[in-house]
């Protein structure tokens, strides 16, 4: 997030919606929708840098833990478009119901935590290292 200090120094984060991707899961609803952000006001004018929020974690029988995908590692729009950084996401949510699966249960919306019923609301930043 870029930052702006205004004329009270209130300090405001600027960040640009670039892309949003919609992931349907065997049939669970609402599908998890995955949102890209760059900063605006980066020193790498057209190469800012990239985050994002996904709408929903999960929570499977076979894995009980709540989990938000999100990373540590750090990204540039230029090496990673938003559509791999989307489809990287996507994939974690694919395995996590597959293992759901393969342990034997039947998929569940109840599996897709809305991030409004976290208790937390999670944004991953994808930056430089």
């Amino acid at each position: 997030m870029s930052t702006a200090t205004s004329s009270t120094s209130t300090t405001l984060a600027i960040d640009k919606q670039i892309a949003v991707y919609r992931v349907a899961l065997h049939d669970l609803l609402p599908p998890v929708t995955i949102t890209i952000f760059e900063e605006m006001g980066s020193a790498d004018a057209g190469h800012g840098k990239l985050s994002w929020t996904c709408s929903h974690g999960i929570k499977t029988p076979a894995d009980p833990r709540l989990y938000f995908p999100g990373s540590t590692t750090t990204f540039k729009k230029g090496p990673l478009t938003p559509d791999e950084i989307a489809k990287a996401l996507a994939s974690f949510f694919v395995m996590a119901v597959d293992e759901g699966i393969l342990a034997g249960h039947t998929p569940d919306a109840r599996w897709l935590v809305s991030e409004r019923r976290s208790k937390n609301r999670p944004h991953y930043a994808a930056t430089a290292p």
